[in-house]
Parts: C-alpha cells; structure tokens; sequence
C-alpha cells in the first residue's frame, strides 16, 4: 500500500467511527404487543437495543393505524430518530407474527398467521354459521309448533291427538339474526 492509500484508510476509519448507521440489523427478542415495542440485538455487535418502538410515530400513547407485531427470532432493522439511540424504531420487517388495525375509537382489527382474523378481540370466540345455525332453529320452531299431544277423552273414551298451538307464528331468518356489516367465509 502506497502512502496515499494509507491516509484514505486512515481517514476512512477515523470518520466511519463518528458516523452511527442510519438502519441497524437486529434480530427481535421480546415483542411487547400491547406497549407496541421490541427488544433487539444487533446481528453484527450484538449490542441490545431496548423498548425499540414498533413505529416511528405513536410512541406517546396513540395506538392508532396499522401496526406489524414481529416475529421472535426475526430479523428486522431499526432506525434512531434525531440520531438518539433511546429514540429508535423498526423500519422493516423480516417475518410478521400478527398485523393490528386499530382506529381511535379503540374498534380493532387483528389478522394472524394462522389465519384467524379478531375483531375486538377474540372473547366472543369464533363466528356463527349464519345459514346453518337458522336452518337449525328454524327444524326446532317448526317441531315445536307441530308436535301432538296425547290426551285422555274422559273416563274410558280412549285418548286423542291434540296439535300443540303454534307459538313461533313467525319463523327465524338469516336477516333476524345476522350483522350484515360483518362477513366471513
């Protein structure tokens, strides 16, 4: 190596270690779904970076948008805001374990990877079969309303079929019964 070239490495070194990266490659450790952080490490020092905001903006409270939850063990890149390593966020993803959308009002909206879609939550447990559930009352009603009785006539007359009186004179339907503005399939 030249002198020339030994001053441009020189150089080179002395202004690389003032410079911090603008994106670091990490690997996700934890995900805090509901703070919407991470904590990571970075694939090339391992130097761990803590509370990492899922999201560039919304760190005071506002959890509003559409969120990517990251996978553990993924790899991601962060990105410091005002170059303050306190203040860093992912700027992509590798693999995403959930996807959130959630509007101010707090209505939210979350797909997962196995396929499951949650709206406000998942307490309720799964989605009715509209149609097979109202075919099914509907088999109920109709055997309520046209079952017999057996009846005693009097002393020694025997006994009669008696019809029951309908009491579901109106039968149920899919639009009784469904929010049109929910779908699923």
């Amino acid at each position: 190596m030249n002198g020339l070239e030994e001053i441009r490495t020189a150089i080179k070194q002395m202004v690389n270690s003032l410079i911090k990266p603008s994106t670091i490659r990490c690997k996700v450790i934890s995900v805090d779904a509901e703070k919407l952080t991470v904590d990571v490490k970075t694939v090339s020092t391992e130097l761990e970076y803590f509370d990492v905001r899922i999201r560039a903006v919304g760190g005071d409270g506002v959890q509003a948008g559409i969120i990517p939850i990251p996978k553990v063990d993924s790899i991601v890149t962060i990105s410091l805001i005002d170059d303050i390593d306190t203040m860093a966020y992912v700027s992509s993803f590798s693999e995403i374990e959930s996807y959130k959308i959630k509007v101010e009002s707090g209505a939210e909206l979350k797909l997962t990877t196995d396929g499951e879609l949650w709206l406000n939550g998942n307490q309720y447990g799964a989605m009715v079969k509209i149609n097979e559930l109202v075919t099914k009352i509907v088999a109920l009603e109709t055997a309520v309303d046209t079952h017999t009785h057996l009846t005693a006539c009097g002393a020694g007359a025997g006994t009669a079929n008696v019809l029951a009186t309908p009491i579901f004179p109106v039968k149920t339907t899919v639009n009784s019964l469904a929010n049109n503005k929910v779908k699923h399939g």
